[in-house]
């Protein structure tokens, strides 16, 4: 049975609402009524079971939608664990001690090291001698499909629960507790791994509902790379949290499977879930004479091998591949290297539109994703069949709007730029978009897209991101005026769907074809022609370099007017779709099939040329040197009426024949064509692995059982070189074996060697074996690590999750201050799933409002007491860390104001005018301009915290953000009144108390800032007099310290 229709009958969820990702995983689109139901144990109504009837194009882009407007909707991802029959060898068990805590000390991890070198040691020597006396122990089995559940209660902590339908759910416990040191992780779910909401067990497969993730580390890295290259202490954290979830999987007994980037989800604020691929290491066994007891065989954890008479080895082999992705069209290359793409391109092995299509995929554009959709280009203008050719050198943006308004775009954002670097009020936010040098910032822009497809699209969509009111008349009516109003390039639609033409809308005619076409079926065929044609060809190379290739950056970028925002803001913010670039090098053009290309030689002509002398004695002047050539003895040759006298018709010497070639025949094109390719390939990490050494090693390694967790720390390695090497990763194949994957990083490590960071370069050279070099050290049966040795060259024994982890190795160098703000973080998350979790519960008798309430109050004091002991432990690198969390919580309405009066002191502190107005100023402003204000808001206007505002902005923005919300609040434009306003006051100055003994220092801080404020430090402007003597206060308000609102006094000089 189909995945889709499999979760239609067992989940409950029409098959409409189900898009397939790939072949064990799904995205739906569900009613929030329905996850209640399955996280209860109760059978899902009927009424949410049956079809409705529903717009399926609304459904087809609800799925490319980064978020549903409508809040009774949910997007969740459903992963799917086939059940098998047979055995398998039972789990590991869970580990109780290990050294999972930094706080060891230096005597513990040399006792530590010495022992465990001392156990691996003897029994590698044991192992080694004794192979024939190894007993054969009893090996205890498990059914495939007992082994799935186990894996659910170890990882997840579920609850067995089995309705009367035969249905069973497997029931997560709600965050309701995070652990408080790192030994307490045993006891609850990793914050590491997956979310997931519970498990649906049928008889033929185990579903897990989890929610859907916006971002993977892999759009981090491709879409938005400078959020983790543009800092040291970023992917140090992201590696951190790594180890910390395969630490718990491992003591868990388990492994963590062949993950890859996209298998790991990341949050804006660098926090990372990992979904575990544990069951794709399975494999159930019919007989137990399958399996082999190999000494490598045994449980790691820790450095060390376990006792256990229960070891349990899952018997597998590296040739596990996931399911490749819907095929687009006829194109069934998705299992090639860039590098075999670009030759077979090349070469005419593929047409010029599943290349482009291929090109798409791998630079991670999606079909039916307005803001990533597939790119094609504009060939022809369509006046004519066979002509009106676009020029392929110059980017669609530029032949529409022309070199001057490009020109003038990148001058003014350049001028922009050097204003701004040399003006004193840099504190104030700025348009990155407009600072930022560039000519044009996307080949194809969602609104484009939604006007090509505007006959498919409906109306709804039309008016959300096109024009707000529908005009009909305002859309293109024919193909030639669409592609002359447009500055976007083409899409694939319009050269193999047909269906793009004719209209859904009875007030929209149908798009227009050229005059030289029948109907849209002959457009998309010889359109499609075109493409494919000689002219084409010979040029498409061009505008591969503008989309895909070296021109986009960097000055072959300027010299053709095609710099690209996305590669050169350095964005922050993390995105799932934008611009890549895949080639840093020429793209080589496409080999034409002429006769010099085939095996076949082609006929030549040797033209005879007599010298001067020889004609000149011979007395005829037909056969000179003038008579005979390019034409005349051609022609003579076909006529075969060429006479000669007899004083000639001797064989010339070589020196007088000439070899007649054709007029474009250039000997050396192909040689240089073969150059620049080999080149290309070479930069673009190409080259194909050896069928023959690839079958030998494979071969020999289906023989082995090898150890799971020793694989998973050589996926580890993997990550951890994708991460270092970025840049260069983006074309490698996504869905490769471990084989493959393990050989083509080690090709980049070896080519950009240079390029690792120095404090990534140590852990892989450890977990990959390899040397500096990045060569492996040891001669090995399969190309990937089986084993590592008992004792590194360092001295430490095998190497784990745990160990490098441990703060006195120095594996990676991890800052000192990780584990407090790991665990810190870990905390804030957890309140703000709870809170969450208590948001989306609908609430009748407003207790969840009181449980809210209390829970923010319990998170910003948290957040207050834990932020005195932290801040002063981190560097800058480390409070732009923590910055999101922290910005989270100012964001949060229902932490907002108490964390704006608790924490914002110290963090501005910490952070600094500068940064200070970057980061908290627009969730500053949005406190105290509210809609709904409350007695909780006076207590913003207390002079000592207008002090701290003052001093944490700077005077200068202070007067500019905060003038108007001042007047504001002293003409009573607000009303502040409560039927609870007494017990809130009360409640107020319990909770809120200022911290007056501050108030000189920040007062010798603020008249420091006036005096270095070069807009005010002038004695021509007004100054701040903060002496007690000349606060005055106002006339309806008691004169009360605690009570004291608006009492600064402005006097002039």
């Amino acid at each position: 049975m189909d995945l889709c229709s499999q979760i239609q009958h067992i989940l409950g969820i029409p098959f409409i609402y189900v898009k397939k990702c790939s072949e064990d995983e799904a995205l739906c689109l569900v009613h929030r009524s329905w996850l209640p139901f399955l996280q209860k144990g109760l059978q899902v109504p009927v009424e949410l079971r049956e079809k409705e009837n529903v717009d399926v194009n609304l459904l087809k882009f609800f799925f490319t939608s980064k978020d549903i407007s409508d809040p009774s909707w949910k997007l969740i991802a459903v992963y799917c664990w086939q059940k098998r029959k047979g055995k398998i060898r039972r789990f590991s068990k869970q580990l109780e001690n290990s050294f999972t805590s930094n706080h060891i000390t230096y005597a513990q991890l040399i006792d530590y090291v010495t022992k465990t070198n001392y156990k691996n040691l003897w029994e590698q020597a044991w192992r080694k001698y004794n192979a024939g006396d190894i007993p054969k122990r009893n090996k205890h089995k498990q059914s495939f499909n007992d082994a799935l559940q186990e894996i659910l209660k170890r990882l997840y902590k579920t609850t067995r629960i089995e309705r009367e339908d035969g249905m069973i759910i497997h029931l997560s416990p709600p965050p309701n507790s995070a652990p408080n040191q790192f030994s307490d992780f045993q006891d609850v779910i990793h914050p590491n791994l997956l979310e997931i909401f519970c498990a649906v067990e049928s008889p033929q497969s185990i579903f897990l509902i989890c929610k859907k993730n916006v971002c993977t580390l892999k759009d981090c890295l491709m879409f938005s790379p400078f959020v983790l290259s543009g800092s040291t202490i970023r992917p140090l954290f992201v590696v951190y949290q790594l180890l910390q979830a395969l630490c718990s999987v491992h003591n868990s007994g388990l492994f963590m499977g062949p993950i890859t980037l996209s298998s790991i989800s990341i949050k804006e604020n660098l926090w990372i879930q990992v979904i575990p691929l544990t069951c794709l290491y399975l494999d159930a066994d019919k007989t137990s004479s399958e399996q082999c007891f190999v000494a490598s065989d045994r449980h790691l954890a820790n450095g060390e091998y376990s006792d256990n008479k229960d070891d349990s080895v899952i018997s597998s082999s590296l040739t596990f591949k996931p399911a490749d992705q819907n095929k687009e069209g006829d194109w069934s290359y998705q299992d090639l290297t860039l590098a075999s793409l670009v030759e077979d391109w090349v070469n005419g092995s593929i047409s010029n539109y599943d290349y482009l299509i291929a090109l798409n995929k791998l630079a991670g554009r999606e079909k039916d994703n307005p803001r990533s959709h597939y790119v094609m280009p504009w060939i022809m203008d369509f006046s004519v069949p066979d002509g009106g050719w676009r020029d392929l050198s110059k980017s669609k943006f530029r032949l529409n709007k022309g070199d001057k308004q490009l020109d003038l775009i990148y001058e003014s954002a350049t001028e922009i730029t050097g204003t701004n670097l040399s003006c004193s009020s840099a504190s104030i936010p700025q348009d990155s978009a407009v600072m930022v040098a560039h000519h044009t910032s996307e080949v194809l822009a969602d609104i484009t897209y939604y006007v090509y497809k505007a006959r498919r699209m409906p109306k709804s969509f039309l008016c959300q991101h096109v024009r707000q009111k529908w005009v009909p008349a305002e859309y293109p009516a024919t193909i030639e005026r669409l592609q002359e109003w447009t500055p976007d390039e083409c899409i694939p639609e319009f050269f193999s769907d047909p269906r793009i033409f004719y209209s859904i809308h009875p007030d929209l005619s149908d798009l227009g074809v050229p005059s030289w076409c029948k109907s849209p079926e002959d457009f998309i065929k010889k359109h499609r022609e075109a493409l494919e044609g000689y002219h084409v060809s010979e040029r498409l190379h061009h505008w591969i370099d503008l989309v895909f290739g070296y021109k986009l950056t960097g000055p072959a970028a300027v010299k053709s007017k095609n710099v690209c925002l996305p590669l050169v803001d350095h964005h922050t913010s993390i995105h799932n779709y934008g611009m890549v670039q895949l080639f840093s090098h020429p793209h080589p053009h496409k080999l034409n099939k002429c006769i010099f290309s085939r095996s076949i030689a082609p006929k030549t002509f040797r033209n005879i040329v007599f010298k001067v002398s020889d004609a000149k004695d011979s007395g005829d002047d037909e056969t000179s040197s003038e008579s005979i050539g390019k034409s005349g003895f051609l022609k003579s040759l076909r006529s075969k009426s060429l006479v000669l006298p007899d004083n000639a018709r001797h064989e010339p010497r070589p020196e007088n024949q000439t070899i007649v070639l054709p007029k474009d025949f250039n000997p050396l094109a192909t040689l240089s064509h073969f150059e620049s390719l080999f080149t290309f390939l070479c930069w673009a990490g190409g080259g194909k692995v050896g069928k023959d050494e690839t079958n030998s090693q494979h071969g020999a390694s289906e023989k082995m059982t090898f150890y799971n967790q020793v694989k998973d720390l050589v996926v580890l390695g993997c990550l951890i070189s994708e991460i270092a090497v970025a840049s260069y990763c983006k074309t490698l194949p996504e869905n490769a074996v471990l084989e493959e994957r393990y050989s083509n990083i080690l090709k980049l490590l070896r080519l950009h060697k240079h390029d690792v960071p120095r404090y990534f370069q140590k852990v892989i050279q450890l977990l990959l074996q390899v040397d500096s070099s990045y060569h492996q050290e040891h001669e090995e049966i399969t190309p990937v690590p089986s084993r590592y040795p008992p004792v590194s060259a360092c001295g430490l024994p095998l190497p784990s999750a745990h160990q490098i982890l441990l703060s006195h190795v120095h594996t990676i160098p991890f800052p000192h201050y990780f584990p407090d703000l790991y665990l810190f973080l870990l905390k804030l998350n957890q309140f703000t799933a709870e809170i969450n979790l208590l948001s989306e519960v609908i609430d009748e008798n407003g207790e969840n409002g009181k449980k809210i309430e209390n829970l923010a109050d319990k998170m910003v004091q948290y957040a207050a007491e834990q932020l005195k002991v932290l801040l002063p432990l981190l560097n800058v690198e480390g409070i732009e860390l923590l910055t999101p969390y922290l910005q989270e919580i100012f964001e949060n309405r229902h932490t907002a104001l108490l964390a704006t009066w608790h924490l914002f002191g110290m963090v501005s502190q910490a952070l600094g005018p500068q940064q200070t107005c970057s980061k908290l100023l627009t969730r500053l402003t949005k406190v105290f301009d509210t809609d709904k204000p409350s007695p909780k808001h006076l207590k913003l206007y207390h002079r000592t915290f207008l002090l701290q505002i003052i001093v944490g902005l700077g005077l200068h923005n202070f007067l500019i953000h905060f003038t108007t919300i001042l007047i504001e609040a002293i003409g009573g434009c607000k009303d502040y009144s409560s039927k609870n306003s007494e017990s809130d006051y009360i409640y107020m100055q319990k909770t809120f108390e200022p911290d007056v003994s501050k108030l000189e220092h920040m007062a010798e801080d603020l008249d420091e800032c006036i005096i270095d404020d070069g807009a005010y430090g002038d004695t021509a402007f007004r100054q701040l007099n903060l002496s007690q003597e000349t606060l005055n206060v106002q006339p309806e308000i008691n004169n009360d310290e605690d009570n004291e609102i608006f009492d600064l006094d402005v006097n002039e000089e």
